[in-house]
This record gives structure tokens, sequence and C-alpha cells, in this order.
């Protein structure tokens, strides 16, 4: 279930116009796939997964005393109803998770903390950049995961869980969270990596004169950076707000806000290398008109060589074509090869100019 937004048809997608606060629209975008969950619980000690069919009883399917993790993976719009009614979620944090183009946000109550926001995956299938959606509901001894798709830091986390390692076993939910949103994080840089080696190459195909279809290209990914930066840049006031409203985000305890700053240190980063990349393409494209406006002045400057050499030969030519009688050199049995070898000598010695001047 791939929520290609860069690419979303507005004609065809459904209007929220009119509707009441917290009623959820029906996407209809599970391209032929269904929703998958997954259930896994872990202590220091245990570790356990697996497919289930349902979430009919959420209470019933949590073990005590141990980390429950929840992942639904693709679009259900009655799995997002089916838990929002059994543990009592606002309609409008509801609403935020089934929204394919939500802004980034963070809310607490005393129950729960809910995020939202979207992740960046290039496709070299599709040769662009898909954003996914991913939200989240901490509570105490439960997290739930929504991700559009199985994202590739997913397998990384639960090869650590099934083997112990690292200090994912040993910390709450909290942790776990933590461990996503820097998944997430990390994803964008291994896009921009792969963004980054799109432009270089486009830089060496403009410095070798390879020019077909660049700026189509150059404008491509200009535009998925762009519709990326609206979704990176409204992470600062995300992961600031967790380091700074320790008291309202409750749920991530104190031992987490190391991590958490961490993570807002590598979101600045990411940030810094959107905006770099960004640059990169404007000077792409100023260097691509360059360009085409230097050949265009190598065709104008061969051209008038060409129109400069053959004035004085046009002259020539006029000037004994004017068909006066007396004119000696048209009785001479040697006017012609004469005329023609001054033509050819006028022409020689403007090249040897030209080249000594540097001008060819």
């Amino acid at each position: 279930m791939i929520t290609n937004f860069l690419n979303t048809d507005t004609k065809t997608t459904p209007s929220s116009l009119g509707k009441a606060p917290g009623e959820l629209i029906d996407y209809d975008i599970n391209d032929t796939l269904e929703a998958k969950i997954y259930h896994s619980y872990y202590t220091k000690e245990v570790y356990y997964r697996a497919q289930i069919d349902s979430l009919d009883n959420i209470n019933a399917l949590k073990k005590k005393d141990t980390i429950n993790w929840i992942q639904v993976i693709g679009y259900d719009i009655n799995i997002i109803e089916s838990i929002g009614n059994q543990l009592n979620i606002h309609p409008l944090v509801l609403e935020d998770i089934n929204e394919r183009s939500e802004r980034p946000k963070i809310q607490s109550t005393d129950n729960y903390c809910f995020i939202t926001l979207n992740s960046y995956i290039y496709s070299e299938e599709k040769n662009k950049v898909i954003q996914t959606r991913f939200s989240l509901l901490l509570f105490k001894d439960l997290l739930i995961t929504f991700h559009d798709w199985e994202s590739k830091f997913i397998p990384p986390i639960l090869n650590r869980l099934e083997q112990g390692l690292g200090q994912i076993r040993k910390n709450g939910t909290d942790y776990l969270a933590y461990i996503m949103l820097d998944g997430i994080v990390d994803q964008l840089f291994l896009t921009f990596q792969v963004i980054g080696e799109k432009l270089d190459d486009i830089e060496l195909d403009l410095s070798n004169r390879e020019q077909d279809n660049l700026l189509s290209s150059i404008h491509r990914i200009k535009h998925q950076l762009i519709l990326m930066r609206r979704g990176i840049w409204p992470l600062r006031e995300l992961f600031s707000s967790l380091l700074r409203d320790g008291d309202e985000h409750h749920h991530f305890t104190s031992q987490c806000t190391p991590f958490l700053k961490d993570l807002y240190d590598h979101y600045l980063q990411a940030a810094e290398i959107s905006e770099s990349l960004r640059e990169e393409t404007i000077s792409l494209i100023d260097l691509y008109l360059n360009s085409i406006a230097n050949n265009l002045n190598q065709v104008m400057k061969i051209l008038s060589i060409i129109g400069t050499i053959f004035l004085p030969l046009t002259f020539i030519t006029s000037l004994y074509g004017m068909n006066f009688k007396d004119m000696p050199e048209l009785n001479s049995p040697y006017g012609y090869p004469v005329v023609i070898g001054i033509m050819l000598s006028i022409a020689i010695v403007m090249l040897f100019v030209f080249k000594k001047k540097k001008w060819l």
C-alpha cells in the first residue's frame, strides 16, 4: 500500500469539504493489497512476533509485564476505527492518522502520545521520491505504529529485537518509538544520497555536453526536493517540542532524552542536506542555461567566421559579375584560375589570422 502523495490526483482524491471534524474518509488506496497486522511483545529475556488477522480485542491481545508493539502495515480505515473505539482515541487524532497529507504533528494526552509525519523513499523502479505516511500511538506498555508500507529501516529493528542486540529490549515503549523516528530520519539520508548521486550524474552529463532531457530531470528532482522540504521542516517543531515540553509529553521518559537530543541533531543535519541539494539543483539549472547559451554563442561564432571569410569572396565574385566589356581579365586565358587562386589565398590568410588570435 504505497501512498504516492507526489503524484496524487486531486480530481480523484476524496474531499473533506463539508465533512464533520473527526469524520474519517476512505481513501481506497490499498492497491489490491490487504493491510497486514503484526503483534510483538518482549522483555529482556523473551521476544515474540506473529501476524494476526484482526484487532478486535487489543486488551486481550496485550501480554502483561511486557512491551507490546502492534504494527499496522498498509491502509485500512476499519482498523483505524477499531483501534480508536477500543482505546478511546480522540476522533481528531484518528482523522490525522487517516489523512494522507497531514502536516507533521505531535499531541499528548494523559493516556497516550500521538505523532504523525511523512517518510520519504527513493524508488529506483519509478525513478522518483515516494512519500509515505507514518503515525504512532505511544502508551505506557503499548506502541501502535501505522506504516503505508514496510520501510527498509524496519527489518534491522526486528533483527535487533530478535537477537536482543543493543538497548532496545532493555527499555520501554518510548525507546521503541524513538527507534522508529530515528529510522525515518536515517532513511532521509539514504534518499538524499540517491538524489545527490543523480545530481552528480547530471552535472557530469552537462560537462560532457550531453544535454538531452537534462532540464526536465533537474526540474523533476527540484520539485521532489520542494515537496520533501514541506514535510521535513515542520519536524523541527515536532522534535524540539519533545525536548522542550517534557511535562506535556511525559510518555517519553527522562532516560530517553539523550536519544531524543541525538535525533534532533540528526534531523538538523538532514534539513541542511535538503537545503544544500535544493541549492545544487538551482545551480545546475543555471549551469544548464549557461551551457545552452555558450553552445549558441559557439554556433554564432562559427557562422560569423564563415560569413566574414565569404565577405571578400562575395565582393570579388560580384565585381566580376557586372558584365562590363572593357575588363581585360575576362579575355585572359589565365583569368579564371588567377581569381580562384586569389580567393583561396584570401580565405587561407583569414583562417590563419583567426587561428592566431584564438578566435577558432
